[in-house]
């Protein structure tokens, strides 16, 4: 009790905190996470984890670790639409991975999970607010207490035995938590778009073709689909510009080189050469007031006719 006033002062006067070494107490900021991690690998035979949320990556590295080394890990969760719409992707993906090392994950019946408690070997518990995610951990004033009491032990026992008795599997296959998301996801309204558009893809095509699994991908939306459509529309947009545009002879980077790179592309262009235009010559100063011949150059008066490219120039008629 000692330690929870100290810490309440601390938080109070906006001190900083020192968690006590070898306390009971786990705290969170502070060595929360490193406590459930050694926790977690110090069972055994038997280990029940019940928490509304598993989204770190450590703790879920580590149940899967304990999944690895033959320590039976039964899981407790909430069902997927009670997740936020942002914390989706990795909270469901969190549970997939447990899921496909064999640990088994369910979800209470009629009731909605909010304990978190950690029991291992029915010789040590952990019990208090600490979620498996980073605001949790990292973010937020947590505490839980790790006890090993035999009177204590038995009646968590008991309360945990008749959890798992109430509850169910809980289906994570895509059409499992598609139906349950449908209307129910919190922070979005029912039957919102966003509902309606999310797709969570565990690569079917590939399941179908070749009879593997690829667990861990998780993707949500359809932005693939629209880059593929985007594509499409570039392409078949540039293959009528082809058809279209007078410059078949040669492909759109051509013309986009130079618009006076070939005699196509320079005939009718703006970039059309104006250095040498007809006209009448240049009189000298001193022939001023006297009449004189006006000489029009013939090499500046030809006009070329457009030419296919395919081809030698045309025929160049003088004016």
């Amino acid at each position: 009790m000692a330690e929870i006033i100290e810490c309440f002062e601390a938080d109070w006067h906006r001190h900083a905190f020192a968690p006590r070494e070898k306390s009971h107490l786990i705290w969170c900021p502070g060595p929360g996470r490193d406590r459930l991690s050694q926790f977690i690998d110090e069972a055994k035979h038997r280990l029940f984890v019940q928490n509304e949320r598993y989204q770190d990556t450590v703790i879920i590295e580590r149940l899967v670790r304990a999944a690895r080394r033959g320590v039976k890990v039964h899981v407790m969760a909430r069902p997927a639409h009670t997740l936020k719409k942002e914390k989706l992707v990795e909270g469901v993906g969190g549970l997939r991975i447990m899921e496909d090392v064999g640990i088994r994950i369910h979800k209470l019946r009629h009731l909605k999970l909010h304990g978190k408690m950690m029991l291992a070997d029915d010789a040590a518990a952990i019990v208090g607010s600490i979620n498996f995610a980073a605001g949790s951990l990292d973010g937020r004033r947590e505490l839980a207490i790790e006890v090993r009491d035999e009177g204590v032990m038995e009646r968590l026992h008991k309360v945990a035995r008749h959890d798992w008795e109430h509850s169910h599997p809980l289906d994570l296959s895509d059409a499992g938590l598609l139906a349950d998301l449908e209307g129910r996801i919190e922070g979005a309204p029912i039957c919102s778009p966003w509902i309606l558009t999310t797709t969570i893809d565990r690569s079917f095509r590939h399941d179908r073709r070749s009879g593997r699994k690829r667990p861990y991908t998780l993707c949500v939306g359809s932005s693939r689909r629209r880059l593929g459509v985007i594509l499409r529309f570039v392409v078949a947009a540039y293959i009528a510009a082809l058809a279209a545009l007078p410059f078949a002879h040669h492909d759109l980077a051509c013309h986009l080189k130079s618009s006076t790179h070939c005699t196509v592309c320079h005939v009718g262009t703006s970039a059309d050469d104006t250095s040498v235009q007809p006209g009448l010559g240049q009189a000298d100063l001193a022939d001023a007031g006297q009449a004189s011949e006006a000489c029009v150059s013939l090499a500046a008066s030809c006009v070329q006719l457009p030419s296919s490219g395919r081809s030698p120039p045309t025929a160049t008629f003088l004016l």
